[in-house]
C-alpha cells in the first residue's frame, strides 16, 4: 500500500505491508522505490501547477520567487529520475514544465526476489503560455518501472510512459 504522506510541510509516498495486526514501513523495497520516483513528480507537478494558481490579491515578487526556488527544488530531486527514462519520445522530458502528474493505483506486476516491475496509470501534462490555472488537463499514459535489486538494494533500471489509447468517458 502507498500512503500519501504530506507531513513537515513536505509530500512523499510511503510504501508499506499490510498485516491483521499492523502496518510496516517498506525501505528496501521495489514498491518504496517506486515512490520515490512517483513522489518526486508528484511534487514537482503540483509546484509547477501551482504557480498558475491566480491569487487575490496577486503575489508579490518575493512570493512568486518562493514560489520558483520550490519549482527549482523540486525539479533539482526529479532530474536524477531521467537517466532512466526509456521513452524516447519523451527523453528531453521539460521538468520545470511538468503541469500534471496523477495516479490513482498501482500494480506490482513482476514480484521477485531480483526483479521487479510497477505498472500504473498516469495522467502527465505540460503547463504552456496559454496555462492559466493550476488544473492542468492531461494525456493518459502507463507508467511501467522496471526494477533491479543488486548489492546496494532495489533501484530502478528504467521507466516508461506509453500513450494509452481509447476515451476515458464517453461524450
Amino acid at each position: 500500500m502507498l500512503v500519501r504522506d504530506e507531513r513537515s510541510g513536505g509530500m512523499r509516498y510511503v510504501a508499506y505491508r499490510v498485516s491483521p495486526t499492523r502496518l510496516t514501513e517498506l525501505t528496501d523495497d521495489p514498491l518504496a522505490v517506486t515512490a520515490g520516483l512517483l513522489g518526486d513528480l508528484n511534487t514537482l507537478a503540483k509546484h509547477v501547477g501551482a504557480s498558475y494558481t491566480q491569487t487575490t490579491p496577486p503575489r508579490t515578487a518575493a512570493q512568486k520567487a518562493e514560489v520558483q526556488r520550490r519549482i527549482d527544488v523540486a525539479a533539482a530531486r526529479a532530474k536524477p529520475w531521467l537517466a532512466t527514462l526509456d521513452s524516447p519520445e519523451l527523453k528531453n522530458l521539460p521538468l520545470e514544465r511538468l503541469g500534471n502528474f496523477t495516479f490513482d493505483s498501482l500494480d506490482l506486476t513482476v514480484d521477485r526476489a531480483d526483479q521487479a516491475q510497477v505498472a500504473l496509470p498516469v495522467t502527465l501534462s505540460f503547463a504552456d503560455d496559454k496555462t492559466n490555472s493550476e488544473y492542468i488537463d492531461g494525456d493518459r499514459y502507463t507508467l511501467t518501472v522496471n526494477l533491479q535489486r543488486g548489492a546496494q538494494g532495489w533501484a530502478v533500471q528504467s521507466w516508461t510512459l506509453s500513450p494509452r489509447k481509447g476515451e476515458l468517458y464517453e461524450d
